[in-house]
């Protein structure tokens, strides 16, 4: 990256007194956003843009030594209100590039400072965009999870990260003093869930899966954090006392016989046309992972060669981040449809021209809620880039302002619901609009149609078209009436014929055998997804079992919380969800009754 003609200007134009006010207004920008990335968990601009304005204020600095900056940090993630701890070594950043030319670069560096004698290799892994945490071992004893802080000193998170599954507490045959470098990371299908929960409570959603992390982290109140479903994928090591451990693949193997989650996917380089293969090849594979990446880290293999490089006071000499560039492509926003939840909640969905990015066709995209819209002022008829939030979720990065039509007009929320025509409510504290009607058929389709799905009762060939037919011929009113559904009522609705009815209702015939904690998940029970489903299966051997448990008995269990476990009773004893209840039981619904 070079620095901009417009900073070059300034002092060919001004001299170097105005370029002097430039650079300081450009470090105080950058504080700016460090404060919202690192603190507040909230950026307002993306990483790329994050990234460019560092590069342009280190070029500033290089090329012109008299600009002096005040201060030469890695951000600082610290808090009040959490206990401060120092890291037994600094725990730095990294140096990083979009431009492959800076990679090359780099590697000639490592080269001539140590020599032609030495063999140069590098390990090359995905760059997880998570949140750094620093793990503390002592005689193999976990002692102390930190954030990276300041990168000497940071905030102790180890009761939260505690709630990570795959975590141990205690390593064997461990050196004496350990710190174990990592990330923890929501998992994408995780954060597509709880948006999707935050969406139907009519909450505001959270950004991006690194957001979600990092506020989790910082969250006091353990039982939300395990309900994040936080993960942990261990990198780098800090301090070894005890034990020599003399190469990055030597580490890899520690890792696996500590049982610690790591990073399995890496390459193996020693010369530059081997680092562009590694990282086309980690490129390729990212699409199929399960976490967000924004780039490839290049270490240098050998432990003995990274302690003769050292570091900065900001960065380790002997590693470096090549970041993806994000994909933005550009389309036309054609309309903004509004879909009806199955709890009321109306969510807008921009549909636009269908094009390719990052490997899949995409021509929808939720714009989460009313306020969003009117933030950003997306209008019906704009030109917008699109991009993958962590290579998987579409969304809107820009609207394109030059392109936006002359006779453009804001989009206006409606005020009545769009199937059923109720006035929409908001309840105050939210953001969302609701439809208040019990009886929309918007939100009765949406209800049985979560009660079929995968991750519900699995009952298969019911799917959206199928389920809105027979809504509307009214055969269904409410998930009971599934089970009294007939091959006749079935062959009534469009290409359903005789052998695909009876498919249908063998397979609700099976489902009434599916567990208990999908019975739950496929109530829609409010707080309650898929895990917090299997953890009531846990602690009861039937639905009736859970309905005469006290708030205070589910409030106890892992994961809930006062208000869930009071909200999921609540729900559970409303005069229409009982009727229901007995309906399932009737019709052979296993799980109900002991």
């Amino acid at each position: 990256m070079a620095i901009r003609k417009e900073t070059l200007n300034i002092e060919k134009k001004a001299g170097e007194p105005k370029l002097k006010r430039y650079f300081q207004s450009l470090a105080k920008k950058i504080e700016e956003h460090d404060r919202h990335y690192y603190r507040e968990a909230a950026p307002i601009i993306s990483d790329f843009e994050y990234d460019c304005l560092k590069h342009e204020w280190r070029e500033l600095r290089q090329k012109y030594p008299s600009l002096r900056p005040e201060s030469e940090g890695v951000g600082d993630d610290r808090h009040e209100g959490f206990a401060r701890f120092p890291h037994l070594s600094p725990m730095l950043s990294l140096e990083n590039t979009y431009d492959r030319s800076e990679v090359d670069a780099f590697d000639r560096r490592i080269r001539h400072s140590l020599g032609e004698e030495e063999k140069v290799e590098y390990i090359l892994e995905h760059k997880i965009d998570g949140v750094a945490v620093n793990l503390i071992y002592e005689q193999g004893q976990l002692i102390r999870v930190l954030t990276r802080g300041n990168g000497f000193e940071g905030d102790d998170v180890t009761e939260n990260v505690r709630t990570i599954p795959d975590l141990p507490d205690f390593l064997e045959d461990a050196p004496e003093r350990l710190e174990l470098r990592g990330e923890v990371y929501v998992p994408l299908k995780v954060f597509e869930r709880l948006n999707r929960r935050q969406e139907e409570r009519g909450e505001a959603v959270f950004a991006n899966p690194r957001n979600l992390a990092a506020g989790s982290l910082k969250t006091k109140d353990v039982g939300v954090v395990r309900e994040r479903g936080l993960r942990l994928w261990i990198h780098s090591l800090g301090l070894c006392e005890g034990q020599e451990i003399p190469s990055l693949l030597d580490f890899f193997q520690e890792l696996q016989m500590w049982h610690l989650p790591w990073v399995e996917f890496f390459e193996r380089a020693c010369f530059p046309e081997e680092i562009w293969r590694g990282i086309e090849a980690l490129d390729r594979r990212r699409s199929g992972l399960d976490f967000a990446t924004d780039g490839v880290v290049l270490k240098l293999h050998e432990r003995r060669l990274q302690r003769i490089l050292g570091e900065t006071r900001h960065a380790p000499r002997w590693a470096f981040a090549y970041k993806f560039a994000p994909e933005r492509i550009e389309t036309r926003l054609e309309r903004i449809a509004l879909q009806v939840g199955r709890s009321g909640v109306v969510t807008p969905i921009a549909e636009f021209l269908p094009v390719w990015i990052a490997g899949t066709e995409v021509c929808r995209a939720t714009l989460h809620n009313a306020a969003e819209i009117g933030r950003r002022d997306i209008r019906e008829g704009d030109t917008v880039l699109l991009e993958k939030a962590g290579e998987v979720i579409p969304a809107i990065a820009e609207v394109v302002l030059a392109k936006r039509p002359k006779d453009s007009s804001p989009f206006v929320f409606p005020k009545n619901c769009p199937r059923c025509g109720s006035p929409l409510r908001q309840a105050a504290g939210e953001v969302a609009w609701r439809c208040p009607d019990e009886d929309c058929p918007a939100k009765v389709e949406a209800r049985i149609l979560h009660f079929v799905s995968r991750s519900a009762m699995h009952i298969e060939g019911l799917g959206e078209r199928l389920i809105s037919q027979l809504c509307r011929r009214g055969f269904l009113r409410n998930v009971a009436d599934l089970y009294d559904l007939s091959a006749e009522r079935l062959m009534a609705c469009e290409k359903i014929g005789q052998k695909s009815a009876e498919k249908i209702l063998n397979h609700l015939e099976r489902s009434k055998e599916q567990p208990l904690w999908r019975l739950l998940h496929g109530l829609g029970i409010p707080g309650i997804g898929e895990k917090g489903a299997r953890d009531l299966e846990k602690a009861f051997s039937c639905l009736n079992a859970l309905l005469a448990a006290s708030a205070e008995t589910l409030a106890a269990l892992p994961g809930l919380g006062e208000k869930t476990a009071t909200d999921c009773l609540a729900h559970l004893r409303l005069p229409s969800t009982q009727q229901i209840i007995r309906r399932l039981a009737t019709a052979g619904v296993r799980h109900i009754g002991e």
